[in-house]
């Protein structure tokens, strides 16, 4: 036997036993890879503008992109060779292993970025598209939807690297992200119309529906102030009776005690400001951005207005950010006219997309309030 027929006589031996693992136990194994990518994600990735974190993507995307055209070339035989046939159930399980990394490192990125109060179905939406890629293992299989995943999971994408790019956020950067993620798509599809033309054709129909629904869902998350203003993070955001910056930059504040409850759960238990004499209310905020990006950022004062059962804008202030600061570009704003009752400050950028909110009751007292200096 020749070395090549040794060689061979190898190769299809490891990817028989290579295949037999993966059906028996593929599922299991890109359960436990979600679960474990998801944790390490969550932890250790760095910021969205960092080099590792752009590479991981490229990579993703180039394996994903692949994986795609192989499997379709194999069934339409525009690839013949029987060793890389051997090896042609793999490239489905690769697709899948590729979209639950790139889920994952969606998902944390906008978890990160959501205010959850305002965010939460765009929290759930790619919540399920992580557990349908591990429940749904057949349909995935399918071309659409594969095609309609990866273009989503690419959009998702653009959102964050195209306000990179330029610097700056705002509805006609998001909208050029949209155009962008529509002509990367329009090329994919040009490029997989050459190994799968008959699978295109027969689905088209279904193709552009499923493809035209997301795009729609996306934009129109936005335009309902659901998608986060990536890539900002709150990174802090308090009440204070008292704020300084000493002579080093750093600020002190003097804070009540929260409890746990309102602190993680301040929808259902808003914090309580005691207020005594008149004093002003200081509302600080520490956002993180990449170092590339400068945008105005607003806090805007709201009360509750019991008989119109709505909020009432008191005030608005804009003060500039430049981000590459770790733990967030610092910026407070002071409110005097405070009246008791149900309050809430808004973060926002300055066209009005939520970061972050704080709910708060101002409670008026006659005696100080004991409160707590904290550095911030």
């Amino acid at each position: 036997m020749t070395g090549y027929a040794r060689l061979g006589s190898m190769l299809k031996i490891m990817g028989s036993t290579l295949l037999i693992f993966l059906r028996r136990y593929g599922h299991h194994f890109s359960l436990v890879m979600c679960v474990v990518g998801f944790a390490l994600d969550s932890t250790y990735l760095p910021s969205i503008d960092h080099t590792f974190t752009q590479i991981i993507a490229l990579v993703y995307f180039g394996i994903a992109t692949g994986s795609i055209v192989l499997s379709q070339a194999i069934q339409s035989n525009k690839i013949r060779a029987s060793w890389f046939i051997l090896f042609a159930p793999v490239f489905p399980l690769a697709v899948q292993f590729v979209f639950g990394g790139l889920l994952s490192v969606v998902f944390v990125y906008y978890f990160r970025s959501a205010s959850l109060l305002v965010s939460w179905p765009l929290v759930l939406l790619l919540g399920a598209l992580m557990a349908g890629n591990e429940l749904w293992r057949k349909r995935i299989e399918k071309l659409e939807f594969q095609v309609t995943v990866l273009f989503l999971l690419f959009l998702f994408f653009s959102i964050f690297a195209v306000p990179l790019y330029f610097g700056t956020i705002g509805t006609s950067i998001f909208l050029l992200s949209v155009a962008l993620s529509i002509v990367v798509l329009a090329a994919f599809i040009f490029l997989l119309s050459s190994v799968a033309w008959g699978v295109l054709r027969d689905n088209a129909l279904r193709l552009f529906l499923m493809l035209t629904g997301s795009a729609f869902l996306v934009v129109g998350f936005y335009f309902a102030n659901i998608l986060p203003p990536i890539p900002l993070v709150t990174r802090a955001d308090g009440l204070y009776h008292s704020l300084s910056r000493d002579v080093f930059g750093v600020y002190i504040g003097g804070a009540e005690q929260e409890s746990w409850n309102q602190r993680y759960l301040s929808f259902f238990y808003p914090s309580e400001y005691h207020r005594v004499n008149d004093e002003p209310i200081y509302f600080y905020s520490a956002i993180y951005a990449p170092a590339v990006l400068h945008t105005p950022i607003v806090h805007v004062w709201q009360y509750w207005d019991e008989p119109s059962g709505k909020w009432i804008t008191s005030s608005r202030v804009e003060f500039p950010m430049s981000g590459g600061r770790e733990r967030g570009y610092r910026g407070y704003s002071e409110k005097e006219s405070v009246t008791s009752g149900l309050w809430r400050v808004l973060v926002e950028t300055r066209d009005g997309r939520t970061i972050s909110q704080k709910k708060f009751n101002v409670v008026e007292v006659t005696t100080s309030y004991t409160t707590e200096l904290k550095t911030l």
